[in-house]
């Protein structure tokens, strides 16, 4: 069996504050490179067991490539932290927060839509600054956080936000791109 080059990426926790709003992100430390032979899927898993030992929280990520495929496979270290911000630890670029006057100014028809502007951008310094899960402390002024990554942006509602706030209705609404730099709420689905 040909070897396969295993990349292991592992992060220490931090936090940063973006305004009044407060999130949990991971900071990469280093990624070391393995050749294995054998079952790389085994390899990867061994890998993240003896990690998983490994003092202090934290996460660490294991990325197999093999000729034509590429695939992650991660594991908290200490306990996992609040709202999943991103499906996987991704690079991230900046976030933004929404408030709830801005969001109820722009219902029409029962279905919110947000252009880019309306989103309060605050850039990420740092290379090392990456996102998965997290607590959001934030004030109750503050509707959704936007997390903008290298791999793609994510709408997560602040827990204690409620759409009855906003129009009486106990769903909160959905938000997706329009592409035009645009996100369109469709009221029925969490966005997060």
């Amino acid at each position: 069996m040909p070897s396969v080059v295993l990349k292991i990426h592992r992060f220490a926790r931090d936090s940063l504050n973006f305004g009044s709003l407060k999130i949990h992100v991971l900071r990469l430390k280093e990624v070391e490179e393995r050749q294995v032979s054998g079952d790389p899927l085994d390899a990867a898993l061994g890998i993240l067991e003896r990690e998983s030992r490994a003092s202090g929280p934290g996460y660490v990520m294991v990325e197999v490539q093999s000729p034509g495929s590429r695939s992650f496979m991660g594991e908290v270290l200490g306990e996992s932290r609040g709202s999943l911000l991103f499906p996987k630890p991704s690079k991230l670029k900046r976030v933004g927060i929404v408030r709830v006057d801005v969001l109820s100014s722009r219902i029409e028809s029962g279905i919110v839509k947000l252009r880019d502007s309306d989103i309060e951008w605050f850039n990420v310094e740092g290379e090392d600054v990456y996102v998965y899960d997290s607590p959001v402390e934030a004030p109750e002024e503050i509707a959704y956080i936007v997390v903008d990554t290298e791999d793609g942006r994510r709408y997560v509602r602040v827990q204690r936000f409620s759409t009855q706030k906003l129009y009486g209705q106990p769903r909160p609404p959905q938000v997706e791109s329009t592409g035009n730099n645009e996100a369109v709420s469709n009221e029925g689905s969490s966005p997060s």
